[in-house]
């Protein structure tokens, strides 16, 4: 137990040193797509399959009363799950995204898959709306939990003394079950077929029990809230997509690295790579090692990560400590360009 708080001590301390000679900036970064669908298939048609057939719709509507979502409530968050995929999908440089209106597709309403679409009414979507696939909202279901607590907390009085008063919290926790598939129609073949889980909490609190609940959404909007969040978890999975990510780099060893520390904050990366450029040839190998983990940076956010990669290996050779894992992240991004160029074409 005793070697073990040691390391987390060390551990700790080589952080906090770690904090005081770099700082950080943020990139974007275009990240692959966890499935890679087919290239021919450029426009896609958005359905909503999760209305309950005869055979389900009592017990949808018998779920909803006892869950306290209300009647309806799960239709209402699958069509905001539709809609979060639809506008999350429009930030993608990936499809053409068309939403058919008119459609009455039934389904199970529950988390539960129905049978596939056949391929006669698949052709059909495609023809009618002129895509190369459906994306299909095949299942949705959803489950929420209301949990309390109180603690006690110090207020100051008229009179300036102080006392404990118990403050009372109320959580709502929202869990979705979302089930997708998506329908090649040339080639008759569904490329995706997966069930996800959506959560969100929503926290509040008050110095009564019913003030605490007061301050949380119905579960009815809840349950659509999450659902938009569903939606956009999903594009993650099918589309290439931009997402924000942080880099480190330094700041201190020399004047110079503090002054391209400088103008990195004042957005001026020009005038920081003219100073870390002269840098990476100094005496000083600590120095030397910092400036060229930073012209990695730098070509990084170029996009240009094989030369990224030779800066980092130099800084590597130079003894830098941080190197090795930025050099792991770049080899990372250089396998998901292979992806993307494939998920691009």
């Amino acid at each position: 137990m005793k070697n073990r708080n040691l390391y987390l001590l060390l551990t700790l301390l080589i952080s906090f040193l770690a904090s005081c000679k770099m700082t950080s900036t943020g990139l974007q970064v275009l990240k692959p797509a966890d499935v890679t669908v087919p290239e021919h298939i450029q426009k896609v048609a958005i359905v909503n399959r999760t209305r309950p057939d005869k055979e389900n719709k009592t017990l949808n509507v018998v779920e909803g009363i006892f869950s306290g979502e209300g009647i309806g409530a799960d239709k209402e968050g699958a069509e905001e799950c539709i809609f979060g995929l639809r506008t999350a999908l429009a930030r993608t440089p990936r499809y053409e995204v068309v939403q058919p209106a008119g459609l009455n597709l039934k389904g199970t309403g529950t988390s539960v898959f129905p049978q596939p679409l056949s391929w006669p009414d698949v052709k059909k979507i495609c023809e009618e709306n002129k895509v190369d696939a459906v994306i299909a909202l095949e299942a949705f279901d959803s489950d929420s939990r209301m949990h309390r607590d109180t603690r006690p907390v110090t207020v100051t009085n008229k009179d300036g003394s102080k006392s404990q008063v118990p403050e009372y919290l109320a959580s709502l926790e929202m869990r979705l079950t979302c089930g997708w598939r998506i329908y090649d129609a040339k080639n008759e073949k569904i490329i995706d077929e997966h069930r996800s889980e959506a959560h969100r909490g929503f926290d509040s609190k008050g110095a009564t029990p019913q003030a605490a609940e007061s301050g949380l959404p119905w579960r009815r909007d809840a349950v659509k809230s999450t659902g938009q969040h569903a939606g956009d978890l999903y594009c993650y999975r099918i589309a290439p997509m931009w997402i924000n990510v942080s880099r480190s780099y330094y700041k201190k060893g020399s004047d110079d690295l503090s002054d391209a520390a400088y103008f990195v904050r004042r957005g001026n990366w020009n005038d920081a790579i003219a100073l870390w450029q002269k840098e990476t040839g100094n005496a000083d190998r600590k120095v030397a090692g910092r400036a060229c983990y930073n012209m990695a940076l730098a070509s990084e956010k170029e996009g240009k990560l094989e030369t990224a990669l030779d800066w980092a290996n130099k800084s590597f050779k130079n003894g830098d400590k941080e190197s090795p894992r930025y050099i792991s992240i770049l080899k990372g991004r250089i396998a998901d360009q292979e992806r993307l160029k494939d998920q691009m074409k």
